[in-house]
């Protein structure tokens, strides 16, 4: 469909044009607004392309932020990308404003900064403990789940799985390994009798 994208098995959808997650449960409010402005025809239709998922997270009281990770190995090309991330080094917050980053560290690791108060000048530039210009997103602006989250820039997704996930893989490889042993074992030969 083209108005929305479902974002792996993250349990989350987005608006492809506005580049931000939307639960199911708010699809016909969303698009019949502005820029939207869509016919009941349309919004009935993405909602019941959203219907074809049953795993997506219709409700903002199905989202626990403990649940979302704080990086992917990739970043989803449906949700707005940031480059002006500033990430705590201690945790794994993210904030995109130096106030917003310099309260976490007072709040949450009782920082104080050295400089003090007042306007910033050369001779007061002093060394900040976060790391910047990290490349980030967010699924949703407001409710819970609109933490940002690490992502890599390079690596856009490509539809495969989104979350990690305790699988024993050396006993997956051996069982898909035998099971390609027996079919080609079990194959007839593409050899004619001549040994051509």
């Amino acid at each position: 469909m083209d108005y929305i994208a479902i974002l792996g098995d993250s349990g989350f959808l987005a608006c492809r044009e506005c580049k931000y997650s939307i639960l199911p449960s708010s699809l016909d409010y969303h698009f019949r607004r502005t820029p939207h402005g869509l016919s009941t025809n349309i919004r009935e239709e993405i909602l019941s392309e959203a219907r074809k998922y049953p795993s997506l997270i219709w409700e903002a009281s199905g989202i626990k932020d403990s649940e979302i990770p704080s990086s992917f190995p990739f970043f989803f090309c449906n949700l707005a990308l940031y480059s002006d991330g500033l990430a705590c080094q201690d945790c794994p917050y993210i904030a995109r404003s130096t106030r917003g980053i310099s309260k976490h560290y007072r709040e949450s690791h009782e920082w104080e900064n050295p400089r003090g108060k007042g306007r910033i000048t050369k001779t007061s530039l002093v060394e900040v403990p976060w790391e910047s210009s990290v490349h980030c997103q967010q699924f949703f602006r407001s409710i819970p789940g609109h933490s940002y989250f690490r992502v890599n820039p390079k690596r856009p997704f490509l539809g495969r799985e989104t979350r990690p996930r305790e699988a024993s893989l050396p006993e997956d490889v051996e069982d898909r390994r035998e099971v390609e042993i027996r079919s080609e074992s079990s194959r007839p030969s593409s050899r004619n009798s001549q040994g051509i």
